[in-house]
């Protein structure tokens, strides 16, 4: 099956609405978290953000189950099909996300190590908008006896493990196949928000032009560095980031 226009769509709406979350999380930052109460501080700071996921998440969900029925139309599927939204994240789960990325302020922090932390808040709770879209698509494509399964559709700026998991085309039939927190952004900076999509898939797939070239550098790799071990891991990464990587790099004899 063709890629429908409805795909990229769908990605752009989704970028706007995780981006639009920012400047919120920023703003609840500002106001409700006490660097000399931090731990009386995330109440206040959870309440807030499940007020934005409560907003954008559900937003995030039901534009995925929309583009999952333009998808299924797209593909000449007739039928109706039960579709639901997924759960938003619990209290626990936003509470947990809150004391992980302020963990690091506990004590003297400097100003770097708060913009850090304030950075991968603002990154986790759009990661939770994007999960909202991800999951419904995904559930969607698990209960729907017409799909044969779902795509993982990377975007500009990948990293190196979801382009890997792109390549694989349409082998995802649960939501237990999904990793899109490889690379969540940690309170010391580091990683970043993985912004892959879902594809659902009704007939042949048609792999997106950066998965076939990504497919087509990978197996040559694998024909100098062998399928498995560390070295053809190493040379992926060197490919995609365009850096040396640390470690060894055998090639077959």
């Amino acid at each position: 099956m063709a890629r429908s226009g409805t795909a990229e769509q769908h990605q752009v709406a989704q970028a706007g609405l995780a981006a639009a979350t920012g400047p919120l999380v920023l703003a609840a930052w500002a106001h409700l978290l006490d660097l000399h109460d931090l731990k009386g501080s995330v109440p206040r700071l959870a309440a807030a953000l499940r007020s934005i996921l409560a907003q954008y998440g559900r937003a995030s969900a039901s534009a995925g189950l929309t583009y999952y029925r333009n998808e299924r139309r797209a593909a000449g599927v007739t039928g109706r099909v039960h579709l639901s939204l997924p759960p938003l994240p619990s209290n626990a789960e936003v509470t947990a996300a809150v004391e992980h990325v302020i963990s690091p302020l506990y004590g003297a922090p400097d100003a770097q190590a708060e913009r850090d932390a304030r950075d991968a808040l603002a990154s986790e709770v759009e990661q939770m908008v994007l999960d909202q879209s991800r999951q419904a698509v995904m559930s969607a494509a698990e209960a729907d006896r017409e799909a044969k399964g779902w795509a993982r559709v990377t975007e500009p700026g990948a990293c190196s493990f979801c382009r890997l998991l792109a390549t694989r085309g349409a082998v995802y039939g649960t939501k237990v196949s999904a990793d899109f927190r490889a690379h969540t952004k940690q309170p010391n900076g580091s990683g970043g928000t993985c912004r892959c999509h879902v594809e659902p898939v009704f007939g042949h797939y048609e792999p997106t032009a950066q998965a076939r070239m990504d497919l087509a550098e990978y197996k040559r790799l694998t024909d100098e560095f062998g399928k498995s071990g560390r070295a053809i891991h190493i040379a992926w990464r060197q490919h995609v980031e365009g850096r040396p990587v640390t470690g060894p790099l055998r090639k077959l004899a």
